[in-house]
């Protein structure tokens, strides 16, 4: 019985590492991957960071700032080139869990 009790607690410190994003969605922060129904998508380097910070940042609505210091760090972009990044990213996903926060940012909310 011990033995039961010490699994439980080692399950319980591992850090989550799947984050569910959607239905079929979830994004894998280990290996930074967005995965559907378990299977990785191919995404362009800068789509993959815009959904790991986007993943990360669950239910709080990400500003053009956070977007400009994390995906385009090296480059100055203007809002319009952002938006059109996540708009790229939005038409190759298969289900609508990024979500547009007028005049803010974007956001994933809690599934």
């Amino acid at each position: 019985m011990a033995l039961r009790i010490d699994r439980v607690k080692i399950e319980k410190e591992r850090p989550r590492v799947h984050l569910r994003l959607s239905k079929n969605y979830s994004y894998d922060q280990e290996h930074s991957l967005l995965l559907f129904k378990n299977e990785p998508q191919i995404l362009t380097k800068k789509q993959s960071q815009i959904i790991d910070l986007l993943a990360r940042n669950r239910a709080m609505v990400v500003d053009f700032e956070q977007f400009q210091d994390y995906v385009w760090s090296e480059q100055i972009v203007d809002n319009a080139t952002i938006r059109a990044e996540v708009n790229r990213l939005k038409k190759n996903l298969k289900e609508d869990f990024v979500m547009n926060v007028r005049g803010m940012g974007y956001m994933i909310d809690k599934p």
